[in-house]
């Protein structure tokens, strides 16, 4: 309703009707209080000024931002929700009131979720190596991949845990050489088997039988569709003419009896050069080599490798096929190196056969 309707009919400017109230009428001579001199002024009473407010139907806004935040081991992200709704105000009924401005409720809501993602899990790369966890047998073999074992000999002390630091015992021979504990060592070049006399050599093995004291070792075997690759990584003995000296030997050994369960001589020192071979069966190992062959290759670093199935043995030096051998050789082996003499070989006092890393992969 128009609040000036309350107010009933309003009469224009004119006189008012005192009658017998004793306040003077227009006829009195008597002054008025704000008049000019010489005439009284009427006191008009007019209609109050009205506003009449009109509010708007309340509205409401909703602005929702998301913003994803990625960072490398979790993602973060943030949604910001703003509402924003606009009421009416009270009616006015009041006339002198001037316009009152209609009010505005923000509200903000925050919503933060985080999904974490575990980090990558680190790859299989040995610690001291430019081959990375793929050995170097060409992919046409089929070489595994899966990383059982990896010796860098890098820490400054021989693990006694995986090696013997003898054969059976120090002070045993092995090929003639008297193997000393003594003569093993870890340093700048890697493990170091030092040979000084036919009476004082070096060797290594990871043969769980040995009964010594604390150590576990490793051995292993081909299983069908499941074969192994062994490298190694070392610097062979050179004569002066860089022919390789001694009896230096990498290789794989079945347990007793042998050669029943087998062995893989991946390298051996010989007659200047290097060679590899098998023993297996009922071999008369003592006094027959088995088959293998001589590689011409100098003293200095190489690789030596050996890709074992079932069915067959192939050796790979510096990554090259030198040759295979069509055998069933099943039973598990363990691993030797040692820096032996041997009087038949061009002999180099003293000596040491460094060995940079041994990998295993099945």
């Amino acid at each position: 309703m128009d609040p000036a309707a309350k107010l009933g009919p309003l009469s224009a400017a004119g006189t008012l009707n005192t009658g017998t109230g004793g306040v003077p009428d227009s006829s009195s001579s008597a002054p008025t209080s704000h008049g000019k001199a010489g005439g009284a002024q009427p006191l008009r009473v007019t209609a109050p000024t009205t506003t009449v407010v009109t509010h708007p139907t309340p509205t409401t806004t909703v602005t929702t931002v998301t913003q994803t935040i990625v960072k490398p081991a979790a993602t973060t992200i943030v949604t910001t929700v703003t509402t924003t709704t606009v009421r009416p105000a009270t009616p006015v009924n009041a006339i002198t009131h001037p316009t009152v401005p209609a009010p505005t409720t923000t509200t903000t809501t925050v919503k933060t979720t985080t999904v974490t993602t575990p980090a990558p899990a680190a790859a299989a790369t040995p610690t001291a190596s430019s081959n990375g966890a793929i050995p170097t047998a060409p992919a046409s073999l089929g070489a595994p991949t899966s990383m059982v074992l990896d010796e860098e000999f890098n820490t400054g002390s021989l693990n006694t845990k995986l090696w013997s630091p003898d054969w059976w015992g120090s002070g045993q021979v092995s090929n003639g050489t008297v193997m000393l504990s003594s003569n093993v060592s870890e340093g700048a070049n890697g493990l170091a088997l030092q040979l000084n006399s036919p009476q004082s050599g070096g060797l290594v093995s990871t043969n769980p039988n040995d009964d010594q004291p604390g150590h576990t070792g490793f051995q292993i075997a081909p299983t069908a569709g499941k074969p192994v690759f062994v490298e190694y990584k070392a610097t062979l003995p050179s004569t002066a003419s860089g022919g390789v000296a001694n009896w230096p030997a990498l290789w794989l050994v079945g347990q007793p009896p042998w050669p029943q369960n087998g062995e893989i001589d991946v390298m051996e020192g010989g007659y200047g050069s290097a060679a590899y071979h098998i023993h297996f069966g009922n071999q008369d190992g003592e006094g027959a080599d088995g088959p293998g062959a001589q590689v011409n290759i100098t003293g200095g670093t190489h690789t030596f490798g050996v890709y074992w199935t079932t069915t067959s043995v192939t050796f790979l030096y510096d990554g090259a096929v030198v040759g295979t051998i069509d055998q069933d050789l099943d039973s598990p082996m363990f691993i030797v190196m040692e820096n032996s003499y041997s009087s038949v070989d061009p002999t180099v006092f003293p000596t040491t056969l460094d060995v940079r890393y041994v990998r295993v992969w099945n």
